[in-house]
């Protein structure tokens, strides 16, 4: 019985992560695991990696703007 919930643990741990993945492909970058253990500490940097990344693109892009229009 122990294997049964363990199995479905695991089964509904991946379907709340398939969830989270789809919300940051969507755009949401605020989303954050807290269960799986070091797999949550990996995609949460991977999460804040492209919060800074998009972050520096949209800075880029204002300097951009301001030096076109100036």
């Amino acid at each position: 019985m122990h294997i049964v919930q363990s199995f479905k643990n695991l089964h509904a741990n991946l379907r709340h992560l398939t969830w989270k993945t789809q919300q940051i492909a969507g755009g949401d970058l605020t989303q954050h695991v807290d269960f799986m253990g070091g797999f949550s500490q990996a995609f949460n940097s991977m999460t804040l990696q492209l919060q800074e990344a998009f972050a520096k693109i949209d800075r880029q892009n204002q300097d951009l703007s301001h030096a076109n229009h100036a």
